[in-house]
């Protein structure tokens, strides 16, 4: 898995397989940061940058669905995922440790 473009450039998401072929995952370019394959390849945590806001989002290929975890109020960054994929942890650039579930579901920051 790639991004293509700058680290603050409009970018899209690109799935390489083991022969070296890119496929495009997300058809909007945007603002896209340290993608973060989930445990069970199917899905990818990442940082999505619009404005002033760097929030966590979950994205499903094979729904092509963005799920927003995180709401503004701090940079969230440092996503990573508990081994059973039911979570993404993740931080604040002051180094706040927050969880939610992957699915989005409680979700209120």
């Amino acid at each position: 898995m790639t991004g293509s473009g700058g680290a603050s450039a409009m970018t899209t998401l690109h799935w390489i397989d083991a022969t070296g072929k890119k496929e495009p995952l997300l058809a909007k370019p945007g603002v896209y940061a340290s993608p973060n394959l989930s445990p069970d390849g199917k899905r990818v945590a990442l940082t999505v940058t619009e404005g002033a806001s760097q929030d966590i989002w979950v994205y499903d290929p094979e729904l092509d669905v963005m799920t927003r975890l995180t709401f503004g109020g701090a940079p969230y960054a440092y996503q990573s995922w508990s081994p059973d994929g039911q979570f993404v942890v993740f931080s604040t650039v002051d180094k706040c440790i927050f969880q939610a579930r992957a699915d989005g579901a409680g979700s209120s920051w």
